[in-house]
């Protein structure tokens, strides 16, 4: 994960790289959050096999970019990012 270092959203260093196999859903890092603005970039690599052909299995790589405002006045404690797995299209 790509945070910005202007403590806007603020992760712990040993959650900024995460790597697992069969993760529990959904996956979720403690987080600090101090008013202002940012963008959040989440860079992915994730392997993954159909549920009914089990055989059939994909890598998908992305990155997803979150514009974050954090105002001091609204109390939220969670960021939420979110990224759908869409098999590909194998006609």
């Amino acid at each position: 994960m790509l945070w910005p270092s202007d403590g806007v959203v603020t992760l712990a260093e040993e959650d900024r790289t995460y790597q697992v196999i069969t993760p529990e859903l959904p996956i979720r890092f403690p987080a600090t959050f101090s008013p202002g603005q940012t963008e959040v970039n989440v860079d992915l690599t994730i392997y993954w096999c159909e549920a009914i052909n089990e055989t059939l299995c994909f890598v998908e790589r992305g990155t997803v970019t979150m514009p974050v405002t954090v105002d001091a006045s609204v109390f939220s404690s969670t960021l939420q990012i979110a990224y759908t797995l869409v098999p590909p299209d194998l006609d």
